[in-house]
């Protein structure tokens, strides 16, 4: 019970830090970079990694996005897959 008191404390401490370490979530942070509406995929450079990361997204949520959008998305496990997209306004 203690160890598990360890990690919740250390899953705290990196979500008050704003650090999502890629242990923890699939996912992908960023400005998007390109669209190919025909592949239903849009390019996201990761603002953790720095590194380009191709994402396939539901061609109604595709049609939203555009270039230079900063997009938080959640990826289905294992896939790069969008499960959830969440675009920041501002």
């Amino acid at each position: 019970s203690h160890m598990k008191k360890s990690l919740f404390f250390i899953l705290g401490l990196s979500v008050l830090l704003g650090i999502a370490p890629s242990v923890f979530a699939d996912g992908v942070n960023g400005p998007v970079q390109s669209i190919d509406a025909s592949k239903n995929e849009i390019i996201v450079r990761d603002s953790a990694s720095g590194a380009n990361k191709a994402v396939s997204v539901h061609p109604k949520i595709i049609s939203t996005l555009q270039p230079g959008s900063v997009v938080k998305v959640s990826l289905k496990p294992g896939t790069n897959a969008a499960n959830t997209v969440e675009v920041e306004i501002g």
